[in-house]
């Protein structure tokens, strides 16, 4: 922190900046095989493993981000390795961040 706070006021130069649009997306790896009607855990548990993707990727794919997944509802058998997609996992409605 010292070194950033110093490069700005010596050179005007700030050491991060947010880009113009999002670049990567953290999504979900089902760790586990999982049937229509579970619900996944929190990250770190037993369900799912972060995933990162460019955000064009994880657009196409459909992919629900990682801090969306907690609680969310599997709608459609996920095989281990799969991604977690809107397709086969549903956000829990009244989650704080959805």
């Amino acid at each position: 922190v010292p070194l950033t706070c110093a490069r700005v006021v010596l050179y005007g130069k700030a050491d991060m900046v947010p880009v113009a649009k999002p670049v990567a997306e953290v999504c979900a790896v089902a760790k586990k095989d999982m049937q229509r009607g579970e619900r996944l855990d929190a990250i770190g548990e037993y369900c799912y493993r972060a995933w990162i993707m460019t955000a064009p990727e994880a657009k196409a794919a459909g992919a629900v981000p990682c801090g969306l997944v907690q609680g969310a509802s599997v709608t459609s058998p996920v095989r281990k390795g799969d991604l977690i997609t809107y397709a086969n996992a549903a956000p829990e409605p009244g989650s704080r961040i959805a």
